[in-house]
């Protein structure tokens, strides 16, 4: 059951997990992420001692093409379970290797991957932080990464509901609670484009009509070796850290009305420019607003 801990034969269980040669045939590595998914959501709080070499094996696994989505698999449950203050010395970190990789990558896959994850910290964290945080590795490379990458690859992350509900949390966090980015001319700009792209999730198929999957099967093509067999009885939905959000369209309404009312006057012409090109937008917005019975101006 959750909140009783691991017991003493899990616990004996869990240092040998850590070792480096359990790690280096990659045929292991998914099943050993799900074992440490396991532990960390069980006994976050007993696990603290082993923060440091877990965020190692993120690193190891982060470093190639063939374990990356493994590596963001593990670190969705660290971010997600260990306490946010235990967390947070690491965070800095975490984003210097993620943006090192992101400069420098060709690959289709990765930038998925990351704004997925940008979604899930902003919503746990909130908006201030990711910019905090951003802003220390260089000044403005927040909104730049917001700008040119997150808003961009949105229609790269919007496999399923428990994917749009994390982008639609995170983004209305970071639209909302940081209101340095309506001071200038620029920060209202990326401020509109990613709520365009916002009303674009939540007015799409795919929020609207897929059921939730299980995520599992679309890394088919990492490349395990012979020595991984999944389990087809073992299948996992993915877990849901914002699952006390019943209804992200409701969040998302009233943080942009909440957003409004200390900003009187400075929302609504920048929506209604953000909106003006594309009429079914704007009207799916409308909805939402007069089904929230919202008032935005």
């Amino acid at each position: 059951p959750q909140n009783t801990g691991l017991g003493p034969a899990y616990t004996s269980l869990f240092p040998p997990l850590l070792s480096a040669s359990l790690w280096e045939k990659k045929g292991n590595v998914p099943g050993l992420v799900r074992l440490l998914q396991a532990y960390i959501k069980q006994a976050p709080t007993e696990l603290l001692s082993s923060l440091t070499p877990m965020l190692g094996i993120f690193q190891r696994l982060n470093a190639s093409s063939a374990t990356e989505t493994s590596a963001f698999e593990l670190l969705r449950a660290l971010t997600t379970y260990i306490p946010q203050e235990n967390m947070m010395p690491s965070i800095p970190t975490i984003f210097q290797i993620i943006l090192t990789k992101l400069s420098t990558t060709k690959a289709q896959k990765y930038p998925p991957l990351v704004v997925s994850y940008l979604a899930l910290f902003a919503g746990i964290f909130g908006g201030k932080a990711f910019l905090d945080v951003t802003n220390k590795i260089q000044p403005g490379v927040g909104l730049t990464l917001l700008a040119q990458v997150w808003v961009p690859k949105l229609k790269t992350v919007m496999q399923n509901k428990i994917e749009c509900k994390f982008q639609v949390v995170g983004l209305s966090r970071l639209l909302c609670d940081t209101p340095a980015l309506l001071e200038d001319s620029n920060g209202q700009q990326i401020w509109a484009q990613t709520f365009k792209g916002v009303v674009g999730i939540l007015t799409s198929q795919s929020f609207s009509t897929r059921d939730i999957e299980d995520d599992d099967e679309a890394d088919a093509d990492i490349g395990y070796d012979a020595t991984f067999s999944r389990l087809s009885l073992a299948a996992k939905k993915p877990d849901d850290p914002f699952a006390n959000v019943p209804d992200p369209v409701a969040v998302f309404t009233q943080a942009v009305q909440t957003l409004s009312s200390q900003r009187p006057g400075v929302l609504g012409p920048i929506i209604q420019g953000s909106l003006s090109d594309d009429p079914k937008l704007a009207s799916g917005f409308q909805t939402m607003v007069q089904q929230a019975g919202a008032n935005i101006a």
